[in-house]
Protein backbone atom coordinates (compact mmCIF):
# COMPACT_ATOMS: atom_id res chain seq x y z
CA UNK A 1 0.00 0.00 0.00
CA UNK A 2 1.23 3.49 -1.26
CA UNK A 3 2.35 5.76 1.71
CA UNK A 4 0.51 9.27 1.43
CA UNK A 5 3.56 12.04 2.18
CA UNK A 6 1.86 15.79 2.78
CA UNK A 7 4.50 18.27 1.62
CA UNK A 8 2.59 21.26 2.68
CA UNK A 9 4.71 22.35 5.77
CA UNK A 10 2.18 25.22 6.94
CA UNK A 11 3.08 28.63 8.14
CA UNK A 12 2.92 32.17 6.66
CA UNK A 13 4.16 32.74 3.15
CA UNK A 14 7.25 34.61 2.82
CA UNK A 15 7.18 38.40 1.33
CA UNK A 16 8.07 37.38 -2.01
CA UNK A 17 5.21 34.86 -2.11
CA UNK A 18 2.64 37.20 -0.44
CA UNK A 19 3.89 39.80 -3.54
CA UNK A 20 3.30 37.12 -6.02
CA UNK A 21 -0.36 36.48 -4.41
CA UNK A 22 -0.86 40.19 -4.60
CA UNK A 23 0.36 40.63 -8.30
CA UNK A 24 -1.28 37.45 -9.94
CA UNK A 25 -4.21 37.14 -7.42
CA UNK A 26 -3.53 33.59 -7.76
CA UNK A 27 -4.87 31.67 -4.55
CA UNK A 28 -2.94 30.48 -1.57
CA UNK A 29 -3.44 26.20 -2.75
CA UNK A 30 -1.27 27.29 -6.27
CA UNK A 31 1.69 29.20 -4.06
CA UNK A 32 1.44 26.19 -2.20
CA UNK A 33 2.37 23.86 -4.69
CA UNK A 34 5.25 26.34 -5.83
CA UNK A 35 6.53 26.63 -2.69
CA UNK A 36 6.54 22.79 -2.03
CA UNK A 37 8.31 22.58 -5.63
CA UNK A 38 11.23 24.25 -3.84
CA UNK A 39 11.31 28.01 -5.69
CA UNK A 40 12.69 30.28 -3.21
CA UNK A 41 13.95 33.13 -5.64
CA UNK A 42 11.73 35.24 -7.95
CA UNK A 43 13.95 35.13 -10.65
CA UNK A 44 13.14 30.99 -10.13
CA UNK A 45 9.26 31.51 -10.28
CA UNK A 46 9.74 33.83 -13.30
CA UNK A 47 11.72 30.78 -15.21
CA UNK A 48 9.14 28.52 -13.79
CA UNK A 49 6.11 30.72 -14.53
CA UNK A 50 7.12 31.64 -18.29
CA UNK A 51 10.16 29.59 -19.13
CA UNK A 52 11.49 31.49 -22.20
CA UNK A 53 13.09 30.09 -25.21
CA UNK A 54 15.92 33.27 -24.88
CA UNK A 55 16.90 31.81 -21.42
CA UNK A 56 18.52 28.26 -21.97
CA UNK A 57 21.67 27.37 -20.86
CA UNK A 58 25.29 28.32 -22.24
CA UNK A 59 26.03 25.88 -25.04
CA UNK A 60 28.85 27.56 -25.72
CA UNK A 61 30.36 25.70 -22.36
CA UNK A 62 29.37 21.99 -23.70
CA UNK A 63 32.37 20.28 -23.44
CA UNK A 64 33.67 20.04 -27.40
CA UNK A 65 31.22 21.73 -28.58
CA UNK A 66 33.79 24.05 -30.59
CA UNK A 67 35.36 21.18 -31.69
CA UNK A 68 31.97 19.46 -32.84
CA UNK A 69 31.08 22.74 -34.57
CA UNK A 70 34.77 23.01 -36.29
CA UNK A 71 34.33 18.84 -37.88
CA UNK A 72 31.44 19.52 -39.16
CA UNK A 73 31.44 23.14 -40.57
CA UNK A 74 34.92 21.72 -42.38
CA UNK A 75 32.99 18.41 -43.97
CA UNK A 76 29.80 20.61 -44.81
CA UNK A 77 32.30 22.79 -46.96
CA UNK A 78 35.05 19.67 -48.43
CA UNK A 79 31.09 18.10 -49.04
CA UNK A 80 32.45 15.10 -46.95
CA UNK A 81 29.39 12.20 -46.53
CA UNK A 82 28.19 12.53 -43.14
CA UNK A 83 25.98 9.50 -41.26
CA UNK A 84 23.52 10.28 -38.59
CA UNK A 85 23.52 7.08 -36.48
CA UNK A 86 20.96 7.37 -34.24
CA UNK A 87 18.79 5.15 -31.55
CA UNK A 88 15.38 2.96 -32.06
CA UNK A 89 13.49 4.90 -29.34
CA UNK A 90 11.90 7.75 -29.09
CA UNK A 91 14.56 10.00 -28.02
CA UNK A 92 16.97 8.29 -31.26
CA UNK A 93 14.35 9.12 -33.89
CA UNK A 94 14.03 12.47 -32.90
CA UNK A 95 17.10 13.68 -32.60
CA UNK A 96 18.02 11.48 -35.79
CA UNK A 97 15.42 14.10 -37.35
CA UNK A 98 16.78 17.02 -35.70
CA UNK A 99 20.40 16.78 -36.58
CA UNK A 100 19.50 14.83 -40.00
CA UNK A 101 17.22 18.12 -41.32
CA UNK A 102 19.56 20.68 -39.84
CA UNK A 103 22.22 19.80 -41.32
CA UNK A 104 20.38 19.43 -44.40
CA UNK A 105 18.91 22.72 -44.39
CA UNK A 106 22.79 23.54 -44.43
CA UNK A 107 23.35 21.83 -47.67
CA UNK A 108 25.50 19.19 -46.03
CA UNK A 109 25.62 15.83 -47.87
CA UNK A 110 24.01 13.83 -45.17
CA UNK A 111 22.65 10.53 -44.30
CA UNK A 112 20.99 8.52 -41.27
CA UNK A 113 21.21 4.97 -40.07
CA UNK A 114 19.31 3.73 -37.18
CA UNK A 115 20.47 -0.06 -36.04
CA UNK A 116 17.34 -2.72 -35.77
CA UNK A 117 16.81 -3.67 -32.19
CA UNK A 118 16.63 -7.51 -32.98
CA UNK A 119 19.91 -7.66 -34.80
CA UNK A 120 22.04 -5.07 -33.63
CA UNK A 121 20.86 -4.36 -30.44
CA UNK A 122 21.44 -0.90 -28.30
CA UNK A 123 24.20 1.63 -29.78
CA UNK A 124 27.63 1.29 -32.55
CA UNK A 125 28.38 -2.31 -33.88
CA UNK A 126 31.60 -3.11 -35.91
CA UNK A 127 29.50 -4.51 -37.98
CA UNK A 128 27.46 -1.37 -38.64
CA UNK A 129 30.18 0.58 -38.81
CA UNK A 130 32.02 -1.40 -41.22
CA UNK A 131 28.39 -1.26 -43.84
CA UNK A 132 28.69 2.93 -43.26
CA UNK A 133 32.15 3.00 -44.36
CA UNK A 134 30.98 1.08 -47.30
CA UNK A 135 29.21 4.16 -47.90
CA UNK A 136 32.17 6.14 -48.57
CA UNK A 137 31.07 8.05 -45.47
CA UNK A 138 33.57 10.74 -43.78
CA UNK A 139 32.17 11.04 -40.83
CA UNK A 140 29.73 9.51 -37.63
CA UNK A 141 27.55 11.86 -35.82
CA UNK A 142 26.57 9.74 -33.00
CA UNK A 143 23.05 10.70 -31.66
CA UNK A 144 21.09 9.17 -28.21
CA UNK A 145 24.47 6.43 -28.13
CA UNK A 146 28.42 6.32 -28.45
CA UNK A 147 29.14 7.47 -25.10
CA UNK A 148 30.17 3.76 -23.91
CA UNK A 149 31.22 2.55 -27.43
CA UNK A 150 34.96 2.59 -27.06
CA UNK A 151 35.89 -0.63 -29.52
CA UNK A 152 33.35 0.80 -31.75
CA UNK A 153 34.70 4.43 -32.29
CA UNK A 154 38.50 2.46 -32.26
CA UNK A 155 36.93 0.70 -35.39
CA UNK A 156 35.66 3.99 -36.68
CA UNK A 157 39.45 5.77 -36.42
CA UNK A 158 40.94 2.89 -38.25
CA UNK A 159 39.13 2.82 -41.08
CA UNK A 160 39.65 6.67 -41.39
CA UNK A 161 36.62 8.19 -40.84
CA UNK A 162 35.83 11.12 -38.38
CA UNK A 163 33.14 10.73 -34.85
CA UNK A 164 31.23 13.24 -32.77
CA UNK A 165 28.92 11.46 -29.97
CA UNK A 166 26.03 13.60 -28.57
CA UNK A 167 24.74 11.29 -25.80
CA UNK A 168 22.88 11.87 -22.72
CA UNK A 169 24.05 8.62 -20.90
CA UNK A 170 26.08 8.20 -18.69
CA UNK A 171 29.81 7.47 -19.37
CA UNK A 172 31.79 4.75 -18.16
CA UNK A 173 34.11 5.13 -15.23
CA UNK A 174 36.41 3.99 -12.88
CA UNK A 175 37.23 5.49 -9.31
CA UNK A 176 40.46 6.21 -8.15
CA UNK A 177 41.18 8.05 -4.69
CA UNK A 178 37.30 8.53 -3.91
CA UNK A 179 37.60 10.43 -7.59
CA UNK A 180 35.38 9.47 -10.29
CA UNK A 181 37.44 9.40 -13.35
CA UNK A 182 34.97 8.70 -17.23
CA UNK A 183 36.11 5.92 -19.13
CA UNK A 184 35.63 7.52 -22.92
CA UNK A 185 35.78 6.77 -26.46
CA UNK A 186 38.63 7.95 -28.71
CA UNK A 187 36.08 10.35 -30.80
CA UNK A 188 36.82 13.51 -32.39
CA UNK A 189 34.24 15.58 -30.27
CA UNK A 190 31.84 13.95 -27.35
CA UNK A 191 29.27 16.17 -26.22
CA UNK A 192 27.74 14.92 -23.08
CA UNK A 193 26.85 16.88 -20.24
CA UNK A 194 27.46 14.12 -17.88
CA UNK A 195 31.42 14.18 -18.81
CA UNK A 196 32.56 15.10 -15.23
CA UNK A 197 34.86 17.51 -16.95
CA UNK A 198 31.19 19.45 -18.99
CA UNK A 199 30.62 23.14 -17.48
CA UNK A 200 27.29 22.93 -19.06
CA UNK A 201 24.95 24.24 -16.33
CA UNK A 202 22.12 21.64 -16.69
CA UNK A 203 23.02 17.97 -17.43
CA UNK A 204 19.44 16.32 -17.52
CA UNK A 205 18.90 16.53 -21.37
CA UNK A 206 17.92 13.85 -23.31
CA UNK A 207 19.46 13.07 -27.01
CA UNK A 208 16.85 15.05 -28.56
CA UNK A 209 16.78 18.32 -26.34
CA UNK A 210 20.47 18.31 -26.83
CA UNK A 211 20.51 18.00 -30.80
CA UNK A 212 18.20 20.91 -30.37
CA UNK A 213 20.58 23.20 -28.51
CA UNK A 214 23.51 22.13 -30.53
CA UNK A 215 22.16 22.64 -33.90
CA UNK A 216 20.66 26.49 -32.78
CA UNK A 217 24.19 26.74 -31.67
CA UNK A 218 26.00 25.66 -34.91
CA UNK A 219 23.67 27.79 -37.00
CA UNK A 220 25.01 30.80 -35.06
CA UNK A 221 28.11 29.39 -35.56
CA UNK A 222 27.73 29.25 -39.41
CA UNK A 223 25.83 32.93 -39.00
CA UNK A 224 22.68 31.52 -40.39
CA UNK A 225 19.40 31.76 -39.35
CA UNK A 226 17.92 28.41 -38.35
CA UNK A 227 14.84 28.29 -41.00
CA UNK A 228 13.45 25.79 -39.45
CA UNK A 229 13.72 26.04 -35.54
CA UNK A 230 10.00 25.41 -34.72
CA UNK A 231 9.72 22.29 -36.47
CA UNK A 232 12.82 21.21 -34.53
CA UNK A 233 11.77 22.22 -31.27
CA UNK A 234 9.00 19.88 -31.62
CA UNK A 235 10.57 17.15 -32.09
CA UNK A 236 12.82 18.16 -29.27
CA UNK A 237 9.70 18.32 -26.84
CA UNK A 238 8.53 14.85 -27.89
CA UNK A 239 11.44 13.63 -26.94
CA UNK A 240 12.02 15.32 -23.75
CA UNK A 241 8.11 14.09 -22.52
CA UNK A 242 9.18 10.54 -24.17
CA UNK A 243 12.28 10.52 -22.24
CA UNK A 244 11.24 11.08 -18.65
CA UNK A 245 13.90 13.60 -17.71
CA UNK A 246 13.04 15.92 -15.21
CA UNK A 247 11.20 19.20 -16.47
CA UNK A 248 12.89 21.52 -15.64
CA UNK A 249 14.97 24.29 -16.63
CA UNK A 250 16.32 23.14 -20.07
CA UNK A 251 14.13 20.70 -20.01
CA UNK A 252 10.81 22.72 -19.05
CA UNK A 253 11.76 25.43 -21.40
CA UNK A 254 12.13 22.68 -24.27
CA UNK A 255 8.27 21.35 -22.92
CA UNK A 256 6.54 24.23 -22.64
CA UNK A 257 7.25 26.03 -25.52
CA UNK A 258 6.88 23.07 -27.47
CA UNK A 259 3.73 22.46 -26.62
CA UNK A 260 2.80 25.89 -27.08
CA UNK A 261 3.91 24.89 -31.09
CA UNK A 262 1.93 22.01 -31.67
CA UNK A 263 -1.15 23.11 -30.08
CA UNK A 264 -1.40 26.32 -31.65
CA UNK A 265 0.24 25.84 -35.28
CA UNK A 266 -0.64 23.43 -38.42
CA UNK A 267 2.24 22.26 -40.95
CA UNK A 268 5.50 22.60 -38.42
CA UNK A 269 5.74 19.10 -39.57
CA UNK A 270 4.08 17.27 -42.57
CA UNK A 271 4.84 13.83 -41.04
CA UNK A 272 3.72 14.87 -37.69
CA UNK A 273 0.65 16.51 -38.99
CA UNK A 274 -0.18 13.50 -40.72
CA UNK A 275 0.36 11.58 -37.59
CA UNK A 276 -1.63 13.37 -35.40
CA UNK A 277 -4.22 13.38 -37.79
CA UNK A 278 -4.70 9.82 -38.46
CA UNK A 279 -4.95 9.56 -34.46
CA UNK A 280 -8.00 11.85 -34.53
CA UNK A 281 -6.42 13.83 -31.80
CA UNK A 282 -7.42 17.46 -31.13
CA UNK A 283 -4.13 19.61 -31.75
CA UNK A 284 -5.51 21.96 -28.98
CA UNK A 285 -5.65 19.64 -26.13
CA UNK A 286 -2.38 18.03 -26.77
CA UNK A 287 -0.64 17.88 -23.48
CA UNK A 288 1.47 15.56 -22.22
CA UNK A 289 -0.41 12.83 -21.66
CA UNK A 290 -1.71 12.41 -25.31
CA UNK A 291 2.83 12.81 -26.26
CA UNK A 292 3.20 9.88 -23.86
CA UNK A 293 0.55 8.06 -24.10
CA UNK A 294 -0.66 8.19 -27.84
CA UNK A 295 2.39 9.87 -30.23
CA UNK A 296 4.99 8.63 -28.77
CA UNK A 297 4.08 4.53 -28.42
CA UNK A 298 3.24 5.26 -32.48
CA UNK A 299 6.93 6.43 -33.07
CA UNK A 300 8.35 3.81 -31.05
CA UNK A 301 6.24 1.27 -32.31
CA UNK A 302 8.21 0.55 -35.47
CA UNK A 303 11.41 0.24 -33.93
CA UNK A 304 9.97 -2.39 -31.77
CA UNK A 305 8.05 -4.46 -34.24
CA UNK A 306 10.40 -3.82 -37.85
CA UNK A 307 12.32 -0.62 -38.36
CA UNK A 308 12.78 2.77 -36.64
CA UNK A 309 14.10 4.18 -39.74
CA UNK A 310 10.47 3.98 -40.83
CA UNK A 311 9.51 6.79 -38.03
CA UNK A 312 12.30 9.00 -39.18
CA UNK A 313 11.38 8.44 -43.15
CA UNK A 314 8.02 9.73 -42.18
CA UNK A 315 9.26 12.82 -40.58
CA UNK A 316 12.26 13.88 -43.35
CA UNK A 317 9.11 13.04 -46.71
CA UNK A 318 7.90 15.42 -48.23
CA UNK A 319 6.07 13.02 -50.85
CA UNK A 320 2.74 13.37 -49.91
CA UNK A 321 2.02 9.54 -50.88
CA UNK A 322 5.14 7.84 -49.02
CA UNK A 323 3.95 9.91 -45.83
CA UNK A 324 0.46 9.02 -45.72
CA UNK A 325 1.60 5.11 -46.10
CA UNK A 326 4.38 5.52 -43.35
CA UNK A 327 2.01 7.44 -40.69
CA UNK A 328 -0.39 4.42 -41.31
CA UNK A 329 2.08 2.08 -41.04
CA UNK A 330 3.08 3.14 -37.39
CA UNK A 331 -0.50 3.88 -36.26
CA UNK A 332 -1.17 -0.19 -37.25
CA UNK A 333 2.28 -1.10 -35.98
CA UNK A 334 1.56 0.28 -32.61
CA UNK A 335 -1.52 -1.23 -32.16
CA UNK A 336 0.06 -4.54 -32.71
CA UNK A 337 2.49 -3.60 -30.09
CA UNK A 338 0.28 -3.20 -27.49
CA UNK A 339 -1.08 -6.38 -27.95
CA UNK A 340 2.12 -8.15 -27.78
CA UNK A 341 3.20 -6.04 -24.66
CA UNK A 342 0.09 -6.94 -22.43
CA UNK A 343 0.19 -10.99 -23.29
CA UNK A 344 4.46 -10.80 -22.03
CA UNK A 345 3.13 -8.74 -19.40
CA UNK A 346 0.41 -10.71 -17.99
CA UNK A 347 2.76 -14.17 -18.35
CA UNK A 348 5.91 -12.52 -17.20
CA UNK A 349 3.77 -11.37 -14.01
CA UNK A 350 2.55 -15.02 -13.80
CA UNK A 351 5.71 -16.15 -13.64
CA UNK A 352 6.99 -13.78 -10.93
CA UNK A 353 4.64 -14.51 -8.39
CA UNK A 354 5.01 -18.50 -8.69
CA UNK A 355 8.86 -18.43 -8.68
CA UNK A 356 8.25 -15.41 -5.25
CA UNK A 357 10.61 -12.69 -7.35
CA UNK A 358 7.81 -10.26 -6.18
CA UNK A 359 9.63 -10.83 -2.77
CA UNK A 360 12.57 -9.86 -4.18
CA UNK A 361 14.06 -6.50 -4.26
CA UNK A 362 15.33 -6.08 -7.28
CA UNK A 363 12.97 -8.78 -9.44
CA UNK A 364 15.17 -9.84 -12.75
CA UNK A 365 12.39 -11.88 -14.80
CA UNK A 366 13.08 -14.43 -17.82
CA UNK A 367 10.78 -15.07 -20.68
CA UNK A 368 11.76 -16.79 -23.43
CA UNK A 369 8.48 -16.18 -25.60
CA UNK A 370 8.64 -12.23 -24.83
CA UNK A 371 9.35 -9.99 -28.09
CA UNK A 372 12.80 -8.23 -27.55
CA UNK A 373 10.43 -5.28 -28.43
CA UNK A 374 8.59 -4.99 -25.72
CA UNK A 375 10.11 -6.38 -22.57
CA UNK A 376 11.17 -2.20 -21.77
CA UNK A 377 7.55 -1.98 -21.76
CA UNK A 378 6.78 -4.86 -19.16
CA UNK A 379 9.40 -4.10 -16.99
CA UNK A 380 8.03 -0.61 -17.04
CA UNK A 381 4.38 -2.09 -15.57
CA UNK A 382 6.42 -4.64 -13.35
CA UNK A 383 8.08 -1.65 -11.93
CA UNK A 384 5.42 -0.20 -11.26
CA UNK A 385 3.30 -2.67 -9.69
CA UNK A 386 5.74 -4.29 -7.63
CA UNK A 387 7.78 -0.83 -6.67
CA UNK A 388 10.70 -2.82 -6.97
CA UNK A 389 13.45 -2.17 -9.84
CA UNK A 390 13.04 -4.64 -12.88
CA UNK A 391 14.97 -6.44 -15.53
CA UNK A 392 12.71 -8.39 -18.00
CA UNK A 393 15.23 -10.65 -20.02
CA UNK A 394 14.15 -13.09 -23.41
CA UNK A 395 16.01 -15.13 -25.99
CA UNK A 396 17.48 -13.50 -28.32
CA UNK A 397 19.20 -14.46 -31.60
CA UNK A 398 22.93 -15.01 -30.08
CA UNK A 399 22.15 -14.43 -26.32
CA UNK A 400 19.61 -13.20 -23.98
CA UNK A 401 18.48 -9.24 -24.17
CA UNK A 402 17.37 -7.39 -21.17
CA UNK A 403 15.89 -4.12 -20.02
CA UNK A 404 15.13 -2.64 -16.56
CA UNK A 405 13.37 0.53 -15.43
CA UNK A 406 13.88 1.52 -11.81
CA UNK A 407 12.61 3.43 -9.11
CA UNK A 408 14.14 6.70 -6.90
CA UNK A 409 16.77 5.69 -4.70
CA UNK A 410 18.12 2.99 -7.18
CA UNK A 411 20.79 3.78 -9.51
CA UNK A 412 20.15 1.31 -12.02
CA UNK A 413 23.08 1.81 -14.23
CA UNK A 414 25.69 2.11 -11.57
CA UNK A 415 24.45 -1.16 -10.20
CA UNK A 416 24.98 -3.16 -13.42
CA UNK A 417 28.25 -1.49 -14.01
CA UNK A 418 29.32 -2.95 -10.39
CA UNK A 419 28.82 -6.48 -12.13
CA UNK A 420 29.69 -5.40 -15.72
CA UNK A 421 31.57 -8.90 -15.63
CA UNK A 422 28.09 -10.69 -16.07
CA UNK A 423 27.27 -8.71 -19.72
CA UNK A 424 28.11 -8.82 -23.17
CA UNK A 425 27.41 -5.37 -23.10
CA UNK A 426 25.18 -2.69 -21.55
CA UNK A 427 24.77 0.95 -21.06
CA UNK A 428 21.99 3.57 -19.72
CA UNK A 429 21.64 5.64 -17.02
CA UNK A 430 19.69 6.08 -13.25
CA UNK A 431 16.44 4.74 -14.04
CA UNK A 432 16.35 2.54 -17.36
CA UNK A 433 19.26 0.47 -19.06
CA UNK A 434 19.29 -2.25 -21.70
CA UNK A 435 21.85 -5.33 -21.49
CA UNK A 436 23.09 -8.47 -23.63
CA UNK A 437 24.07 -11.73 -21.07
CA UNK A 438 24.32 -15.24 -21.51
CA UNK A 439 21.78 -17.49 -20.02
CA UNK A 440 24.00 -19.00 -17.45
CA UNK A 441 24.43 -15.68 -16.21
CA UNK A 442 20.95 -14.59 -15.62
CA UNK A 443 20.89 -16.31 -12.54
CA UNK A 444 23.72 -15.51 -11.08
CA UNK A 445 23.05 -11.82 -12.25
CA UNK A 446 19.88 -11.60 -10.15
CA UNK A 447 21.55 -12.72 -7.06
CA UNK A 448 23.89 -10.57 -7.22
CA UNK A 449 22.17 -8.17 -7.94
CA UNK A 450 19.98 -8.79 -4.43
CA UNK A 451 22.73 -9.54 -2.40
CA UNK A 452 24.27 -5.59 -3.29
CA UNK A 453 21.11 -3.93 -3.18
CA UNK A 454 20.61 -1.81 -0.16
CA UNK A 455 17.30 -0.40 -0.45
CA UNK A 456 15.31 -0.12 2.75
CA UNK A 457 11.74 -1.23 3.35
CA UNK A 458 10.59 2.44 3.42
CA UNK A 459 12.60 2.98 -0.24
CA UNK A 460 10.73 -0.08 -1.51
CA UNK A 461 7.47 1.40 -0.16
CA UNK A 462 5.99 3.84 -3.37
CA UNK A 463 5.31 7.31 -2.01
CA UNK A 464 2.43 9.55 -2.73
CA UNK A 465 3.44 12.94 -2.41
CA UNK A 466 0.26 15.25 -1.48
CA UNK A 467 0.74 19.05 -2.31
CA UNK A 468 -2.29 20.40 0.47
CA UNK A 469 -5.12 18.66 2.53
CA UNK A 470 -7.79 21.06 1.38
CA UNK A 471 -12.20 21.22 1.33
CA UNK A 472 -14.41 20.84 -1.49
CA UNK A 473 -15.11 24.29 -1.23
CA UNK A 474 -11.60 25.21 -1.92
CA UNK A 475 -12.02 23.52 -5.59
CA UNK A 476 -12.99 25.76 -8.44
CA UNK A 477 -13.20 26.55 -12.03
CA UNK A 478 -9.85 29.84 -10.54
CA UNK A 479 -8.16 27.22 -9.27
CA UNK A 480 -7.88 24.70 -12.32
CA UNK A 481 -7.09 27.58 -14.42
CA UNK A 482 -3.87 28.06 -12.08
CA UNK A 483 -2.99 24.79 -11.69
CA UNK A 484 -2.80 25.04 -15.49
CA UNK A 485 0.19 27.50 -15.98
CA UNK A 486 2.26 24.45 -14.12
CA UNK A 487 1.90 22.39 -17.02
CA UNK A 488 3.94 20.61 -18.91
CA UNK A 489 3.48 17.65 -15.90
CA UNK A 490 6.19 15.46 -16.31
CA UNK A 491 9.38 13.79 -14.01
CA UNK A 492 10.40 16.28 -11.74
CA UNK A 493 6.83 18.48 -12.36
CA UNK A 494 4.46 15.73 -11.11
CA UNK A 495 0.38 17.35 -11.60
CA UNK A 496 -0.41 19.21 -8.24
CA UNK A 497 -1.81 16.29 -5.93
CA UNK A 498 -4.81 17.60 -3.61
CA UNK A 499 -5.95 15.47 -0.11
CA UNK A 500 -9.71 15.45 0.81
CA UNK A 501 -10.49 13.51 4.29
CA UNK A 502 -14.04 11.95 5.41
CA UNK A 503 -15.80 12.24 2.46
CA UNK A 504 -19.04 9.91 1.40
CA UNK A 505 -19.30 8.27 -1.81
CA UNK A 506 -22.95 8.73 -2.43
CA UNK A 507 -23.03 6.10 -5.51
CA UNK A 508 -20.49 3.77 -7.98
CA UNK A 509 -20.38 2.85 -11.15
CA UNK A 510 -17.82 0.94 -13.43
CA UNK A 511 -17.84 1.73 -16.39
CA UNK A 512 -15.60 0.76 -19.73
CA UNK A 513 -15.08 -2.16 -21.64
CA UNK A 514 -13.94 -4.46 -19.01
CA UNK A 515 -15.64 -2.26 -16.54
CA UNK A 516 -12.39 -1.42 -14.53
CA UNK A 517 -12.59 2.08 -14.40
CA UNK A 518 -14.59 3.88 -11.53
CA UNK A 519 -16.86 7.03 -11.87
CA UNK A 520 -17.90 8.25 -8.07
CA UNK A 521 -19.76 11.04 -6.84
CA UNK A 522 -18.69 12.09 -3.47
CA UNK A 523 -20.04 14.42 -0.65
CA UNK A 524 -18.13 15.86 1.86
CA UNK A 525 -19.51 17.15 5.65
CA UNK A 526 -20.92 20.59 3.78
CA UNK A 527 -22.72 18.98 1.66
CA UNK A 528 -20.75 19.82 -2.20
CA UNK A 529 -20.89 17.29 -3.95
CA UNK A 530 -18.33 16.62 -6.72
CA UNK A 531 -17.91 13.59 -9.74
CA UNK A 532 -14.91 11.59 -10.26
CA UNK A 533 -13.32 9.19 -12.13
CA UNK A 534 -10.63 6.54 -10.75
CA UNK A 535 -8.17 4.85 -13.27
CA UNK A 536 -6.53 1.86 -12.26
CA UNK A 537 -8.21 1.51 -8.95
CA UNK A 538 -10.44 -1.54 -9.77
CA UNK A 539 -8.26 -4.00 -7.67
CA UNK A 540 -8.37 -2.41 -4.52
CA UNK A 541 -11.93 -0.99 -4.45
CA UNK A 542 -12.97 -4.44 -5.47
CA UNK A 543 -10.88 -6.22 -2.76
CA UNK A 544 -12.48 -3.59 -0.21
CA UNK A 545 -16.23 -3.49 -0.93
CA UNK A 546 -15.63 -7.41 -1.38
CA UNK A 547 -14.63 -7.19 2.38
CA UNK A 548 -17.66 -5.03 3.33
CA UNK A 549 -20.59 -6.61 0.77
CA UNK A 550 -19.22 -9.72 -0.28
CA UNK A 551 -18.90 -11.36 -3.51
CA UNK A 552 -22.47 -11.49 -4.68
CA UNK A 553 -23.45 -8.16 -3.85
CA UNK A 554 -19.78 -6.66 -5.19
CA UNK A 555 -21.27 -7.86 -8.94
CA UNK A 556 -24.48 -6.40 -8.48
CA UNK A 557 -22.52 -2.93 -7.77
CA UNK A 558 -20.38 -3.78 -10.86
CA UNK A 559 -22.80 -4.54 -12.83
CA UNK A 560 -24.89 -1.43 -12.31
CA UNK A 561 -27.85 -3.41 -10.21
CA UNK A 562 -26.96 -1.40 -7.52
CA UNK A 563 -24.77 1.82 -7.45
CA UNK A 564 -25.72 3.35 -3.62
CA UNK A 565 -23.58 2.58 -1.38
CA UNK A 566 -22.54 4.26 1.81
CA UNK A 567 -18.76 4.62 2.44
CA UNK A 568 -16.67 7.00 3.84
CA UNK A 569 -13.28 7.72 2.75
CA UNK A 570 -10.07 9.45 2.36
CA UNK A 571 -9.13 10.47 -1.12
CA UNK A 572 -5.92 12.00 -3.04
CA UNK A 573 -6.41 13.52 -6.23
CA UNK A 574 -5.70 15.97 -9.37
CA UNK A 575 -8.33 18.46 -10.32
CA UNK A 576 -9.65 19.16 -13.36
CA UNK A 577 -12.65 19.68 -16.12
CA UNK A 578 -14.71 17.24 -17.96
CA UNK A 579 -15.99 18.60 -21.11
CA UNK A 580 -19.16 16.70 -22.75
CA UNK A 581 -20.86 18.16 -25.76
CA UNK A 582 -21.04 21.53 -24.93
CA UNK A 583 -20.83 20.81 -20.91
CA UNK A 584 -18.18 21.25 -18.56
CA UNK A 585 -17.95 20.15 -14.97
CA UNK A 586 -15.02 19.80 -12.43
CA UNK A 587 -14.19 16.47 -12.15
CA UNK A 588 -11.87 15.16 -9.40
CA UNK A 589 -8.80 12.28 -11.29
CA UNK A 590 -8.55 9.75 -8.13
CA UNK A 591 -4.75 8.76 -7.42
CA UNK A 592 -5.35 6.83 -4.32
CA UNK A 593 -8.21 5.75 -2.02
CA UNK A 594 -8.27 4.85 1.65
CA UNK A 595 -11.97 3.26 3.09
CA UNK A 596 -12.73 4.12 6.71
CA UNK A 597 -12.90 1.09 8.96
Amino acid sequence: MAQWVLLDEGGEFDEMYKKAMKDTGFGEIFFTVLRNRGIKSENEMRSYLSPNIRSFSDAKKLKDIGKAMKILKDSIEKREKICIYGDYDVDGVCSTTILYKGLKYLGADVIYFIPDRKKDGYGLTVKNVEKIAEKECDLIFTCDNGISAISEIRRIKELGMKCIVLDHHEPLFKKERNAKIDILPDADAIIDAKQEECEFAFNEMCAGGLSYIFMREFYDHMGVKLPNEAELLVFAMIATMSDVVPLKEDNRIVARNGFKLIRNRVGLNKGLDTLIDMLELKRAVIDEQIVGFRIAPCINAPGRLDSAMTAVELFVSDDEGEINEKASKLVSMNDERKNQTETAKNRIMQNIIENNYNNDKVIVAEDDDAKEAVIGIAAGRIKDTFYRPTIVLTKGEECYKGSGRSIPGYNLFEELLGVKELFIKFGGHYMAAGLSIEKENIEILRKMLNERCKLTDDELTEKIYVDKVIKFSDISYKLVGELDTIQPYGEGNPKCLLQSNDISIENIRFVGKEKKCIQMRFSDRDGIKLQSIYFGGYEKVREELTKRYGEEKFEKIKNGTIYRIDERVDIVYTVGINSYNVRENLQLTIKDIKFKE
